[in-house]
């Protein structure tokens, strides 16, 4: 008899020992899974700092629509002190019902840039706000876009080259 309830308790050793041990390895696998999604997802959080810092500038009245030359003029102004590093633009542009995206960086031939040193319109040079207060002013030619009109335009700021953030600001566009 001795003997009989020793092997039960050894068994009972044994069982919690497996027990710890599955509950062991079912943690480290749950948590290498969520480590990696938590690391994939910690890679955006840059696009944090762009939230309030820029904006369609629409006190100037420079911001809108030509039907006629079917160009799009936008002033985009950076706002706030977060620092992140603004390497493009998307314009999301079109009508409540349906819109476009122009890549600023992509589509040079498409997107002109005021130059304030010089007083004139340029193609070939990427200028974007840098700091708190500068405003840049933009003309999208989009006589290929298909739009007859256009009353909706929003910002999406591209970071460190190729992080794609979120809207950044939208606006009603007034026709002229």
């Amino acid at each position: 008899m001795f003997i009989k309830k020793n092997k039960k308790s050894q068994a009972d050793i044994i069982v919690n020992v497996l027990l710890i041990l599955i509950g062991i390895a079912a943690v480290s696998i749950v948590s290498y899974f969520i480590m990696g999604f938590v690391r994939n997802n910690l890679t955006n959080t840059d696009c944090l700092n762009t939230v309030g810092q820029i904006r369609i500038n629409l006190e100037s009245n420079t911001t809108n629509y030509n039907s006629v030359t079917k160009n799009l003029t936008v002033s985009v102004e950076r706002i706030g002190d977060k620092a992140f590093n603004l390497t493009d633009i998307n314009f999301i542009f079109g009508t409540s019902q349906s819109t476009k995206t122009l890549n600023y960086k992509s589509n040079l031939n498409k997107v002109y840039y005021y130059d304030l040193s010089t007083g004139t319109w340029k193609k070939d040079k990427v200028e974007l706000p840098e700091s708190s207060g500068e405003i840049r002013t933009y003309i999208l030619d989009l006589s290929s876009s298909g739009f007859a009109e256009i009353n909706v335009l929003s910002i999406a700021p591209i970071i460190n080259i190729d992080q794609k953030c979120g809207e950044a600001d939208n606006k009603p566009i007034k026709t002229i």
